[in-house]
């Protein structure tokens, strides 16, 4: 009688869980498909280094993860990123890893979204800084429109100042 209790509690907990992160990763549901891109990186320095590109997102591991795999071209070089965005039940929040070409460094991302605005709001830190401010460094905003995403990242600059360092808007193929 125990075991059959287990498992049905373990069964009940499992389909509570998935049910949960599939109904919280539904708010990202506009993420999935084709996209065309322009982004901007400001630099310290004060240049700008404009890419274009391709970006294709889907649901992974039963709807687990969006994937984004995207594509950035530049002046004589082309490097490439993966995304997995997933929701976290136990935290109540998203979480956000992206993998880069060419580097095992890794960035680390959580937050919330706001359905009242179509928005994906993240922070954390991005191992290719060194300034933190309560423990995190990037601060990512993802709008979603119908057939465009627009991406706005502050970066915690070495000046203790909050700067824009990365914009882009996606549109769909």
């Amino acid at each position: 009688m125990r075991l059959v209790s287990s498992i049905l509690l373990f069964v009940w907990l499992f389909t509570t869980i998935s049910y949960g992160q599939e109904v919280n990763l539904q708010s990202l549901k506009g993420f999935v498909g084709s996209w065309e891109h322009v982004s901007k990186e400001f630099r310290t320095d004060g240049s700008t280094n404009i890419e274009t590109g391709t970006m294709s997102a889907d649901w992974v591991l039963g709807n687990t993860y969006i994937k984004i795999d995207c594509t950035l071209n530049g002046e004589g070089y082309v490097r490439y990123y993966s995304q997995f965005i997933g929701y976290d039940s136990g935290s109540k929040k998203f979480q956000s890893t992206y993998l880069y070409s060419g580097t095992l460094q890794k960035v680390f991302e959580s937050g919330h979204f706001d359905p009242a605005l179509d928005q994906l709001h993240l922070a954390g830190v991005n191992p290719f800084s060194n300034q933190l401010e309560n423990g995190i460094n990037i601060r990512s905003l993802f709008t979603i429109e119908e057939n465009k995403i627009v991406l706005e990242l502050m970066e915690l600059r070495a000046s203790g100042e909050w700067e824009l360092g990365y914009s882009a808007v996606f549109t769909r193929k």
